[in-house]
């Protein structure tokens, strides 16, 4: 009888909410995704349009779901950002890998 393989659980990914966010970040990153939801919480004030609180919580939940799920590939990620704005030729993975990986969600078309 062969051993069968045990199912692991799915980890809770970080909650799409402002403090959610925020907790799965790296601590470097939390100041400036605090700038940015202010920034827009303040145009939602002045507007009574919450689309650009909500766009900036699709926009920093992948990021919080990638570090959230590792660390190194997270920092690792971000150092090749900083390579590409420098010009510089990195080694590159899909969208489609990413939401592999991670499990996000596909991109709209």
């Amino acid at each position: 009888m062969s051993a069968q393989p045990v199912d692991q659980p799915k980890r809770q990914r970080p909650a799409k909410t402002p403090a959610g966010i925020r907790a799965a970040l790296p601590s470097e990153e939390q100041p400036k995704f605090e700038a940015d939801f202010k920034a827009r919480m303040r145009q939602a004030e002045e507007t009574f349009d919450l689309a650009p609180v909500q766009d900036c919580l699709e926009r920093w939940w992948p990021m919080a779901v990638i570090h959230d799920d590792d660390p190194a590939g997270y920092r690792d990620m971000m150092i090749n950002v900083e390579k590409l704005l420098a010009g510089e030729h990195v080694e590159t993975v899909t969208w489609a890998e990413m939401v592999e990986r991670h499990g996000l969600p596909e991109l709209p078309h």
